[in-house]
């Protein structure tokens, strides 16, 4: 696995192991048994419930340079905030 691919799912399991399993459940539409074998390996995630994922543990999908990358949602709200300020100048 290329280095990057692995800091991100140490950086992905780093933040699961901080929010509770209920709060990624109600963001994905499944209970905490279910999110459990998500993050066993047991089970995968849709498409659809990636998005919602990523956003209850704190991270932001975003394309860079052709590539998909996660950022923290803060540093994500902060470059949104930053782009717009620049916009209104």
């Amino acid at each position: 696995m290329p280095a990057q691919s692995r800091n991100l799912v140490g950086e992905i399991m780093r933040r699961v192991a901080t929010v509770k399993n209920a709060v990624i459940a109600d963001a994905i539409g499944h209970d905490e048994s279910h999110v459990s074998r998500v993050m066993s390996g047991e089970r995968g995630l849709r498409i659809e419930e990636i998005e919602p994922f990523f956003k209850s543990i704190g991270l932001v999908v975003i394309e860079a340079h052709g590539e998909m990358r996660s950022i923290s949602a803060d540093e994500h709200d902060a470059l949104k905030l930053l782009a717009r300020k620049g916009l209104d100048r």
